[in-house]
């Protein structure tokens, strides 16, 4: 008897498995986008993988502080503002972005290696990549926008 997974060679993708009819397991293309969501730091980030322009690419974002009125705390304003204007534009950095309702989002996009093959442990890997890249960001929204000692 053979089976749909032992005809072919691992890697086995993320979401490229199927159940049949006969509760025979087999191979599937990867359905996209694959969403997900984790907390770290207190912070919730949502992410997901979409196949763009033939390429597989990781989106991160959470939502990491609410920009105060001048009126309520114009010092802790202008400290998140200063790092608003910090923020790098180019893909490869974390990019900070202001909403109308004054939210504070960290958005991360990153073109994954066409190369190798979207397994669970490489969505980690670059999802842990991105997100802690971002971390210099949020020690200084943590530290009220100024830098740590």
């Amino acid at each position: 008897m053979s089976h749909g997974l032992t005809d072919v060679n691992a890697p086995i993708e993320l979401g490229g498995v199927v159940i049949g009819a006969d509760g025979e397991l087999s191979r599937r293309e990867p359905k996209f986008p694959i969403a997900f969501q984790f907390n770290w730091r207190e912070m919730n980030f949502e992410g997901d993988v979409a196949r763009v322009d033939g390429a597989l690419v990781l989106k991160i974002t959470a939502d990491v502080a609410t920009v105060p009125f001048s009126a309520e705390d114009a010092e802790r304003r202008a400290q998140l503002l200063s790092l608003l204007r910090a923020g790098a534009p180019d893909s490869e950095e974390p990019l900070l972005v202001l909403s109308p309702s004054n939210v504070l989002t960290l958005r991360r996009q990153i073109e994954l290696p066409r190369d190798v093959a979207l397994t669970a442990d490489r969505l980690i890997i670059e999802t842990a990549t991105a997100v802690l890249m971002s971390a210099p960001y949020l020690d200084l929204m943590a530290n009220g926008g100024d830098a740590a000692p």
